[in-house]
Parts: structure tokens; C-alpha cells; sequence
């Protein structure tokens, strides 16, 4: 049984996490650096609050070397910095990527750590869109998410506890969408 009176500590993303990082585009116009690209890319438009599985663009060794593109560890937290509807948006890398400039990824190496991070932040995230600001898109920075507290449980096994849980129920909420989607089809 979970116990609900847990102690919690209130922490700053940037002391949590390993490292954080933006990510970066290699120049369009230099086809060495896209074409037959092999190094998967993350848009903003790809975290959608959920598991990042897939993605549509791929860099080359060449356009990560030549650009400030970073390749980012599986279970990194990739978080939407800015974009109309998408600043905000948080997603768990499920393989190794880089992103764009309009990405922050929070990396722990712990695992436990990282989905306990992402589910937090999805329960925040109303909270965090209020720090964007800009009149005509919605910003947010590396800086404002390194500031950003968090509440963290003292014993790293309810923790681990917490995890387990959301983890179960966000597996059956995606059995759900997925038996949904038969259904309709």
C-alpha cells in the first residue's frame, strides 16, 4: 500500500537533473548534413505528452558535428520551449536523438529519476506554461525550467513507488487509446 503522508523535498529542476541541454538545426540549405541522415531529430511538433517512439527527420554524423545539435541518452525529458499550443509540452525520449533549438532536454541517469521527472512535469505543466511569456508566441527557456521546483520524495523507494504506479496506470490508459483505435477502424 502507498503511504500518502510521504516527506517531500522541494528541489530546483537544475539540482535534480544530471544535465540539461537545447538542442540545435543543422544549416537546411547543406544537403551533406540531411540527406540519407541516420541520427533521428525531434521537432516540437513531436512531443505531445507522452512517450516519444518515433520521429519523422534524420540528421548525419556530419550535420551533428557541424552544428549545435546534440545527441541526447534514451529516457531524457524533453520539454517544448516554444510555438503556439506547444510550449509546455513535455515527452520521454525512448531512444537515442537530438532535437531542435526549441527543445531543453533534462537528462538523469538514473531512470527511475528521468520518469519520475516527466510524470511531474506533466502534472505541472499548467503551471509552467504561465512562466512562458512573448506577445506573439509563447516562450519558455532553459533557464526559467532550471529554476522551475519540484517536489521530490526524501526516500528514493517511494520514489521508485511513485513510478511504478503512474507507470502502470499510463500503460493502461495507452492499452485504452490503442483498443480505442481498433474499434474506430
Amino acid at each position: 500500500m502507498l503511504n500518502l503522508s510521504l516527506e517531500l523535498n522541494s528541489i530546483t529542476i537544475s539540482n535534480y537533473v544530471d544535465e540539461m541541454k537545447n538542442g540545435g538545426t543543422p544549416r537546411r540549405n547543406i544537403e551533406e548534413y540531411w540527406k540519407n541522415g541516420t541520427i533521428p531529430w525531434i521537432k516540437t511538433g513531436e512531443i505531445n505528452n507522452s512517450l516519444i517512439i518515433n520521429n519523422s527527420e534524420f540528421i548525419t554524423e556530419e550535420g551533428l558535428k557541424n552544428s549545435s545539435a546534440k545527441l541526447l541518452p534514451y529516457n531524457s525529458v524533453i520539454m517544448a520551449l516554444y510555438g503556439k499550443g506547444t510550449a509546455g509540452r513535455v515527452g520521454l525520449l525512448k531512444f537515442k536523438a537530438t532535437t531542435n533549438q526549441a527543445c531543453c532536454a533534462m537528462i538523469c541517469e538514473d531512470k527511475y529519476k528521468a520518469k519520475y521527472l516527466y510524470f511531474y512535469l506533466l502534472y505541472a505543466q499548467p503551471q509552467i506554461e504561465l512562466f512562458a511569456n512573448g506577445s506573439v508566441q509563447q516562450n519558455l527557456s532553459k533557464d526559467i525550467l532550471a529554476d522551475f521546483k519540484i517536489n521530490i520524495p526524501k526516500n528514493y523507494v517511494d520514489l521508485k513507488r511513485i513510478v511504478y504506479i503512474l507507470n502502470n496506470i499510463d500503460e493502461k490508459i495507452e492499452n485504452l487509446k490503442n483498443t480505442n483505435k481498433k474499434i474506430i477502424l
